[in-house]
């Protein structure tokens, strides 16, 4: 038979304060990134700053959607899951949530 014994690690909060952690860690790594692909890119390379510039943008709000503001549980193998983030204090509904990774995850509107 299954346990239900849970532990503190297997708690949403656990998993809640584990992301905002790696957040405040990443968030001060992509603005040091941001700054480089800025003040000390190569002047070879001047055709495609912004490019990397953009790339380097959207990756990092990405990642601190994922991290912080959203915040998905996911239920694998089924598609199935929950927001813990802070939009989920906001109020914004889970559907435009999922619209919102989804269209940031794939790049396209």
């Amino acid at each position: 038979m299954c346990s239900n014994e849970t532990s503190y690690f297997d708690s949403d909060e656990f998993y809640l304060t584990t992301l905002h952690i790696l957040t405040v860690i990443e968030v001060p790594v992509h603005l040091f990134g941001a700054f480089i692909v800025i003040f000390k890119t190569p002047k070879k390379m001047a055709s495609i700053k912004n490019s990397l510039l953009s790339l380097h943008c959207l990756s990092a709000f990405v990642d601190f959607y994922l991290s912080f503001l959203t915040s998905p549980v996911l239920s694998i193998p089924s598609s199935a899951g929950y927001p813990l983030g802070i939009s989920k204090w906001l109020g914004i509904p889970t559907s435009i949530q999922v619209y919102l990774a989804f269209s940031l995850v794939s790049g396209k509107n």
